[in-house]
């Protein structure tokens, strides 16, 4: 491996071990308990070398001293070795566990900007797949090399004093060769990194295949997606091929590893011996040593190739960690009665720089205000509300919350005062009741019930055996449309925010069961200051005020009544829409 690569793997590897909170303490840990056991395996030599001198010397005296003493440091050892394997093993499940938390801390603080960029299925395989890769090494591999490399040290210093050439001569072949499996092998870490990312794409692929089964379904899709995932897979299995062939060649290399040392040790040790250079105490506890060296050299190209997967699986999990966390600090301003709820003053947005999605956006949002958002599809109605939240920062004008710029604001804060209903309503795969409490965290069974009573939700909760208690399953797929809906009001009645933000909250629904949603709607939302996006133009009919946009920009501002006075945007996707429910009634 060249300088360069191998300065770039330390680099990665101390990056990565300095993202893991605790991993200092548990090497520390590690290291303080390797050093106590070193010395116990070295007294144990010790002692083998001078029991087997003073028997060939008949002195038996020593002899029954020694072996009483040698004894007590295997007793010794065995109670150092158990606490050790727990200590470490406590330690290092703790670490391990911090650092699972601490991977998804950083991916829940992601902006929605960066999110969106990631597959699902791509981000859970490196939650799941790549973790595991790094588990395995830090929990097995890591405390065993740093236990070697300090058992590896002091018997090299130990059985220097006794003979330096001979372990210089036994050891020399396996540093050699496990140099040039160092060198060899590193193909592993970009194989092992490909091979992952093609795990992630197949791991999104099967998502999208569950996610949507009922469209794949209708489509006949089956087939096309089975040869993607297929596909991934393949390719994935390619590069564990290419590893699997690196880890073929290097098995054979590890019985020479481990024997030469051996056959060489006590081929020149016997000659030494023999010349009375070494004394046959002194080749014996070199060669009951010599295994502490022979095994960490001969385990070097599994270690070795360890090391690679483990930095390949990192560079994908550094890619998350590194992304810019979402702004976690700002304001808690005092929310403003006199100031307006929400306005934005000359804001323009784009996504990534490309075509502006909203140009020279101007507009105030009183309290108790009702205030509809209609256009075509591709207007920016959705972008507005995504500004609301703080999902993006604006990149021209100001977007002002409660009369706080919500550049100022603590995200978090800012989100706990509005209520958001979309589209497509997310539920949990847990009860109703465990639903609708996520909408404020920590409120009673009796205030769920208020909520879900005033978002006409109670009757349809009485008909479930399990009332409350009632599983939705998978995104509330037991329940219908409109029921979800409903849930969704529950919730956000929970929230008890001044402000609501209604994303074509019924748009997907037929026309009698939004006619019902929609009561339900106005009828809890009564006295509070609602900004609606609009599909159905006749959700929005009762708002105070109509702002339609068209390519970015507000053309039309009004009333319905004003607007539909007008021959503008606004009247024409009103007669449109009209034409197509009464054909669909027809």
């Amino acid at each position: 491996m060249s300088k360069n690569k191998a300065d770039s793997s330390v680099r990665t590897l101390r990056t990565f071990l300095s993202s893991i909170e605790g991993y200092r303490t548990f090497l520390m840990v590690c290291t303080a308990f390797s050093f106590p056991v070193m010395a116990l395996n070295l007294s144990e030599a010790f002692f083998i070398e001078k029991m087997t001198d003073v028997s060939l010397d008949s002195k038996w005296d020593d002899l029954y001293r020694l072996i009483a003493l040698m004894l007590g440091v295997v007793v010794a050892g065995v109670l150092l070795t158990f606490f050790q394997k727990v200590v470490s093993g406590y330690y290092s499940s703790r670490t391990l566990y911090r650092f699972r938390m601490n991977v998804l801390r950083k991916v829940q603080r992601l902006p929605v900007s960066v999110l969106k960029d990631q597959h699902t299925g791509d981000v859970l395989s490196r939650m799941t797949e790549d973790i595991k890769l790094v588990e395995h090494f830090i929990g097995n591999q890591l405390v065993n090399i740093l236990f070697q490399a300090v058992m590896f040290l002091g018997v090299f210093v130990y059985t220097s004093t006794l003979h330096f050439k001979l372990i210089l001569v036994s050891v020399f072949v396996p540093v050699i060769v496990a140099a040039v499996v160092n060198v060899l092998s590193k193909d592993v870490r970009h194989s092992t990194r490909k091979e992952q990312e093609h795990l992630g794409r197949a791991s999104s692929v099967l998502q999208d295949m569950l996610g949507g089964m009922l469209l794949v379904k209708a489509y006949r899709l089956t087939g096309r997606l089975h040869q993607k995932y297929s596909s991934e897979l393949d390719a994935a299995l390619r590069y564990n091929m290419r590893i699997t062939r690196f880890v073929s060649y290097t098995t054979p290399l590890h019985t020479l590893l481990y024997a030469a040392p051996f056959l060489i040790c006590i081929s020149y040790g016997g000659i030494l011996t023999i010349q009375g250079a070494l004394s046959p105490g002194e080749l014996l506890a070199i060669v009951v040593l010599l295994d502490y060296m022979t095994g960490p050299l001969a385990g070097a190209p599994e270690m070795i190739i360890a090391v690679q997967r483990m930095l390949g699986a990192s560079d994908r999990l550094l890619e998350l960690i590194n992304l810019d966390p979402e702004r976690s600090s700002g304001l808690e301003p005092t929310i403003q009665s006199d100031q307006p709820v929400v306005e934005f003053h000359n804001v323009s947005f784009s996504y990534g720089g490309q075509k502006p999605v909203l140009q020279g956006i101007s507009f105030q949002l009183r309290k108790g205000e009702k205030i509809g958002l209609a256009g075509y599809s591709g207007s920016g109605k959705s972008t507005i509300l995504k500004l609301i939240c703080g999902f993006y920062p604006p990149e021209q004008g100001n977007v002002n919350v409660y009369g706080t710029d919500v550049n100022q604001w603590w995200l978090e804060k800012l989100r706990s005062e509005i209520a958001v209903i979309n589209q497509d309503c997310y539920l949990f795969p847990v009860t109703i009741g465990e639903n609708i409490s996520y909408g404020r965290l920590g409120a009673s069974q009796t205030e769920i019930e208020k909520a879900a009573g005033m978002a006409d939700l109670q009757e349809t909760i009485d008909e479930f055996q399990d009332g409350y208690d009632t599983l939705v399953q998978e995104r509330g797929m037991r329940l219908s449309g409109g029921q979800r809906q409903r849930l969704a009001l529950a919730r956000a009645i929970l929230k008890q925010a001044d402000l609501v933000l209604l994303d074509e909250p019924t748009s997907a629904l037929d026309l009698q069961t939004e006619k019902s949603v929609q009561q339900a709607m106005e009828s809890a939302l009564r006295g509070k200051t609602v900004l609606t996006i609009a599909h159905r133009l006749s959700t929005i009919q009762d708002c105070d005020r109509i702002l339609v946009l068209d390519e970015g920009r507000i053309v039309e501002a009004g009333t319905h009544q004003e607007l539909m006075s007008l021959d503008g945007v606004y009247r024409r996707l009103y007669l449109k829409q009209s034409m197509m429910d009464s054909a669909i009634a027809n």
